[in-house]
């Protein structure tokens, strides 16, 4: 025991004498040259047994002779003594300054340009190793990088400046202070003080702290800080349980338990252009506040709260009951508040596609404020929306249906708006105003069939060239160029209902059939003449069979009775009148006119620019207060 106490006194005596650490540095150094035969050199080493191991000048060369490190100083403050006494080491601190490392592999699959050092020390012989635990206890007080250059290349992968490349990253300027409070094999302490760099693309890191501990299967982490120039997110409460994880291929980390807490911060997301170009132009700043926690696979979001300048302002709670089978899982969502301007979403839409535009009818908006409650399956989920703009507000609750499997897409609500301002949404020409409606919408969208959309209850307004109609009942349906209309109005100035249907609307094909009754039908007071029709009133009604699309290609049977006319003082009956449109057997086309006053009958081919005016002018030896004479232009030929 005596003799051994002495070899220890005498090694640690010998050790602080500096020829002799030359002396032992020189041995190992020259080792492992020969053992990798690559180049290798330290320029001073001092080694104090009581106080830690100090390096400079450290160089070594990959087996191209190119630089693989190189640091001016590399020391570790540490006693040895602890390793005998406790089987414990604790370094105080460990420091690498001024060091440049050049990693670098010649293409993804390939060895990298340090593994000739990993193959020279790796383990020769094939016996079974002990798997016992070690009992042996290593603390790191702090870790400290100082002005280091790290650079990694996959020199066959494309470079791509000014975008952060994974194959090509080039550090320089970089910094730590890094605290290993314990390394044991069931847990560990982590104090990341501070972490700065420069990435060539552009990334400027300013910060990034983090308190981290784990003990068996569970990961806390606290106060993870990121800085760059002007941006700012912090992070708490991050919390990573699987100590209860189930297998399950399909269901990744289930019932992991893991939550994290967002504290109010600031990102602005062009410095972040260097992962996502698309970004560069978005120099607003963009806050976010929020708590994420879940048991895997459900996950909630509770009090997010996140705006982008004075355009976007959001704040909501949800909750998803299964994140690998969104399809089926439980939804519920609580937006109490969406504030997003037109000027804004465009901004951020242009950025990632620059030649979109808007349409004209979205930029009327000026802004959207809404409003929605949504739970249940995605094949069953209840919404509430309440949503306002420049031309008003609609009122949206019902339900949604999803399918999504088959792509399929349903939802049937009670729409609701008051006053809206249809007139300044559309374009100004159509003179339309404001309109209210209260009905029930609904819509299916079939992933690889035709849309359909119905429309059925009550507009109580609608203001048309400066007239408000009222309570108009509307029952409308629409579906791959079908369309179905039932309508009636009751109004001091138009009682008015219409029933009908047109099919392939648009084709050549193009059939239309629809009744329709006309009662007390003054346009004047509509706002639809001039005042020289003042004292006129119409009631009637019409049946009409057509089909074609064009004044070139109709045929049509029109029959009109139970017609009143009045304008002024005079007065004017008609039973009924029919009018026949069709094609000749031989060639050509022919109308066909009954009426109370005289039958006409037109055949061959003519200018159906001109055709009404022709009738016009046949009417007027009869009528002639309706029907004045009006220029006739030539260009067909008439039977």
């Amino acid at each position: 025991m005596g003799i051994l106490l002495f070899l220890n006194i005498l090694i640690i005596v010998l050790l602080n004498i500096p020829a002799i650490q030359s002396f032992v540095v020189d041995l190992v150094v020259s080792k492992v040259k020969e053992k990798t035969d690559n180049e290798i050199s330290i320029g001073r080493v001092d080694i104090d047994l009581f106080n830690g191991v100090f390096l400079n000048q450290i160089y070594v060369a990959d087996q191209k002779g190119d630089t693989l490190l190189y640091s001016e100083r590399l020391s570790a403050d540490a006693s040895a003594f602890t390793v005998y006494r406790q089987n414990k080491l604790h370094i105080s601190r460990v420091s690498l300054e001024n060091f440049k490392a050049y990693v670098s592999k010649d293409s993804l699959s390939g060895p990298f340009n340090f593994q000739f050092m990993m193959d020279a020390f790796a383990a020769k012989d094939t016996a079974k190793k002990d798997t016992t635990p070690s009992k042996f206890d290593l603390s790191i007080g702090e870790i400290r990088l100082v002005n280091g250059r790290f650079r990694y290349d996959i020199k066959s992968a494309e470079e791509t400046p000014s975008i952060f490349n994974a194959s090509h990253i080039h550090v320089d300027s970089l910094n730590t202070n890094i605290s290993v409070n314990s390394i044991k094999p069931e847990s560990f302490k982590v104090d990341i003080d501070n972490i700065s760099l420069n990435e060539e693309s552009g990334i400027h890191l300013r910060h990034l702290g983090l308190k981290a501990y784990a003990k068996g299967k569970i990961i806390h982490a606290e106060d993870l800080e990121l800085d760059l120039p002007k941006t700012h997110l912090a992070l708490t409460d991050i919390l990573f349980d699987y100590e209860k994880i189930e297998a399950d291929s399909t269901q990744p980390m289930k019932k992991a338990v893991c939550q994290v807490t967002i504290k109010p911060s600031k990102i602005y997301p062009y410095e972040l252009a260097p992962f996502l170009p698309a970004l560069a132009p978005l120099k607003t700043e963009l806050g976010i506040s929020a708590k994420v926690s879940g048991t895997l696979p459900g996950v909630a979001v509770k009090n997010l709260n996140a705006y982008y300048g004075d355009d976007v302002v959001l704040s909501l709670s949800a909750e998803m009951g299964n994140i690998y089978r969104y399809g089926e899982c439980d939804y519920h969502v609580d937006m109490t508040h969406l504030f997003a301007t037109v000027e804004g979403v465009s901004n951020i839409i242009k950025a990632f596609a620059p030649q979109t535009e808007l349409p004209e009818i979205v930029n009327r908006l000026g802004y959207v404020e809404a409003s929605l409650g949504a739970k249940g399956k995605l094949k069953d989920l209840l919404i509430d929306l309440k949503a306002k703009s420049n031309p008003g507000s609609v009122n949206l609750t019902g339900n949604l249906d999803y399918d999504v499997e088959k792509g399929d897409f349903r939802t049937k609500a009670d729409l609701k708006t008051k006053e809206f301002g249809l007139g300044s949404l559309l374009d100004s020409t159509l003179q339309l105003g404001k309109v209210s409606i209260s009905a029930i919408a609904e819509a299916e969208i079939p992933r690889n069939g035709k849309p359909t959309f119905t429309l059925d209850g009550l507009i109580p307004l609608f203001e048309y060239k400066g007239y408000a109609y009222h309570n108009i009942d509307l029952d409308a349906s629409y579906c791959d160029r079908d369309a179905k209309a039932d309508m009636s109005l009751v109004d001091s100035n138009l009682v008015f209902k219409l029933k009908g249907i047109a099919k392939n609307i648009g084709a050549d094909s193009m059939h239309c059939n629809l009744t329709a009754s006309v009662d007390g039908f003054s346009p004047y007071r509509l706002h639809l003449s001039s005042e020289e029709m003042a004292g006129f009133l119409l009631k009637t009604r019409v049946k009409l069979d057509m089909d074609g699309n064009s004044p070139e290609n109709i045929t049509c049977h029109l029959m009109i009775d139970s017609t009143c006319m009045d304008l002024d003082t005079i007065h004017l009956d008609i039973d009924h009148l029919t009018l026949a449109v069709e094609e000749a057997a031989d060639g050509g086309n022919k109308i066909d006119l009954t009426s109370p006053f005289f039958d006409a009958h037109i055949k061959g081919t003519y200018n159906v620019e001109t055709i009404a005016q022709s009738f016009n002018n046949a009417l007027n030896p009869f009528l002639p207060t309706f029907f004045p004479i009006q220029p006739v232009k030539r260009g067909g030929q008439r039977e």
